[in-house]
């Protein structure tokens, strides 16, 4: 037989080289069942003739679906008003066949940090999730991952909690946030609803009470009414509080410290949900201290997301303006 002829036939059709190679293998399984003296004449008829049906399988549901394309094209995806976006790919390497894109936009709200092993769909995808079949489609997604890593940090020996801990529990503290509540209710209730009814009255002293400090009068307070060795004790828990916060935000900065830790992390979760059947990959262009994943899921891969229990998950679009609120 000459396969020869039927690469140069093939050819001249206009497809996809994938699509010519299906067409090839079978037009030699059909050729291989003909007598031997008919073989030629099958070859030159059949090549026109798979092509054409190969092709009407590929086409014919995008011509029922309203979806022109020309056979030279790949077809684009589909974005959140239901149609085809040249910019984006159509086809996913890690799905077993090609699936629409689904891409979209998310909505202004306060999101909630999840807890470890608490997975968040964010409204706007959850919503359009229920447009269609759990494996029709694929959601072009980013994932923000919470590690709560606080207390990888160590300064002196201790970590943050530790510090809090040490922090909350020093007599001068305890004294402190107890003669807070104390003027809070004794002292700030009475004289806040006193100047606010003169301001309101317009008594010209009370006027711009609505601007005031609360922490600001009582930092005044508790100076006036407290010793100088009982002020000096609280100063020097605030201190060394202050200086193990300045050391733990300067890790959290650091590209060696929280950022490598998180960064080391992410990878690892990402592995883990790919090798499950996910598509995702690390993005190496956003925060420190909350990690994402982005790429393509179906409905049914982020209705049963399978969450590492020491991580927390907010799932949301991946394109278009985001103005989520952190």
């Amino acid at each position: 037989m000459n396969t020869n002829y039927i690469s140069t036939e093939l050819s001249r059709i206009k497809t996809p080289e994938a699509m010519k190679e299906i067409m090839y293998h079978e037009i030699l399984k059909k050729a291989e069942k003909a007598d031997e003296k008919k073989k030629s004449r099958i070859v030159v008829l059949m090549i026109p003739a798979v092509a054409a049906l190969l092709l009407a399988v590929i086409f014919i549901p995008q011509i029922m679906n309203n979806n022109p394309r020309t056979p030279s094209e790949i077809p684009g995806s589909i974005d959140s008003s239901g149609y085809p976006s040249a910019s984006s790919t159509y086809w996913s390497t890690t799905q077993t066949q090609s699936k629409p894109i689904i891409t979209g936009i998310n909505g202004a709200e306060n999101q909630v940090a999840p807890q470890p092993g608490e997975v968040i769909i964010t409204p706007t995808l959850e919503e359009k999730m229920k447009q269609y079949g759990p494996d029709d489609v694929l959601f072009h997604v980013k994932i923000d991952l919470y590690f709560d890593i606080t207390n990888a940090f160590k300064y002196e020996g201790k970590t943050m909690d530790e510090h809090m801990d040490e922090y909350r529990n020093n007599p001068a503290y305890v004294l402190y946030n107890e003669e807070h509540e104390k003027w809070w209710e004794e002292v700030y209730l009475p004289l806040d609803k006193e100047m606010t009814a003169a301001e309101e009255r317009g008594e010209d002293y009370a006027q711009g009470w609505w601007k005031h400090d609360p922490d600001q009068l009582f930092e005044e307070y508790w100076n006036k009414n407290q010793s100088q060795d009982v002020k000096a004790a609280y100063e020097l828990a605030s201190e060394l509080y202050n200086e193990a916060h300045i050391a733990y935000e300067e890790w959290r900065r650091s590209t060696d410290g929280a950022y490598a830790i998180t960064l080391e992390l992410s990878k690892t979760e990402c592995d883990r949900l790919n090798s499950l059947g996910y598509d995702l990959e690390v993005n190496l262009d956003n925060s420190f201290i909350i990690m994402e994943l982005t790429g393509y899921l179906t409905r049914y891969q982020i209705d049963e997301f399978s969450p590492n229990e020491s991580c927390g998950y907010t799932i949301m679009w991946a394109d278009g303006e985001n103005v989520m609120n952190h």
